[in-house]
């Protein structure tokens, strides 16, 4: 009997989803320091972002669930929606770069 299968048995809720973002595609890495910075996300709780300044621009990139956000280095992929998500606005097929 599967993991899934057993918990429902003994009446546990499981959640059961797909990943929401699929297929990286590596872009760059990016070193930390003066001008690029990790901090706390205004937009999401409980996350950071990659804050990099870069001539007169900034780029603020996520950084990916679970990503020690103490890193010196970050590879910086993106990656495509494979469904839709109403609560953050995300539509299957757009694309999104995080921090890794």
């Amino acid at each position: 009997m599967s993991l899934i299968n057993l918990l429902k048995a003994k009446g546990i809720r499981v959640y059961e989803s797909t990943p929401l973002w699929v297929a990286p595609e590596r872009l760059t890495e990016v070193h930390t320091g003066p001008d690029c910075v990790v901090i706390p996300s205004e937009m999401y709780p409980d996350t950071n972002q990659l804050v990099c300044k870069e001539g007169s621009g900034t780029v603020y990139i996520q950084l990916k669930q679970g990503v020690d956000p103490t890193k010196s280095v970050y590879t910086i992929n993106m990656y495509t929606a494979a469904r839709d998500w109403d609560k953050y606005n995300i539509v299957a097929g757009m694309v999104k770069a995080f921090a890794e």
